[in-house]
């Protein structure tokens, strides 16, 4: 199963897509699904190959691309996190618990985790890292938000 988790509609237009959960109970629909549009700063696939199936040898041509956001891409690898959507003024938009094997794509707005226990995950983002300064705006929850608290979705 695939969500996608959009931005509230504003006068202005909003954000668009702030998020996208891959659930560790979804097949792919054929060899390769890409979860992620191809304008998208970070492409992401589902696979599934079969045994004897072969990739060739390959590379990637090198091609200059500019990036003005950092996508980020977690995978949980064991335990879970409860992870909290914001747009990027800080308004609360969903909350959703992810457990081993889910992944998420988060595109645009700004998130929170809480940890519910001893968790592994892995993180893909765009480099190179500029630290933390330089990086990251920690950003004020709006009214009726929360920042790392418990929430049911």
């Amino acid at each position: 199963m695939i969500e996608q988790i959009w931005a509230p509609a504003t006068m202005e237009g909003g954000e668009g897509l702030l998020a996208t959960l891959v659930y560790h109970q979804h097949k792919s629909e054929g060899d390769v699904q890409f979860v992620t549009e191809p304008c998208e700063p970070q492409q992401v696939a589902v696979m599934r190959h079969g045994r004897g199936k072969h990739i060739p040898p390959h590379r990637h041509h090198e091609r200059l691309r500019t990036v003005t956001r950092t996508t980020e891409v977690l995978i949980i690898r064991r335990g879970s996190v409860l992870i909290n959507i914001y747009t990027s003024e800080g308004d609360w938009v969903t909350s959703h618990v992810l457990v081993s094997g889910d992944l998420i794509v988060l595109h645009a707005g700004a998130h929170s985790l809480y940890f519910q226990e001893d968790t592994e995950l892995v993180e893909v983002k765009q480099g190179p890292y500029a630290g933390r300064e330089a990086d990251k705006v920690e950003i004020q929850v709006g009214p009726g938000g929360i920042d790392a608290a418990p929430r049911a979705a």
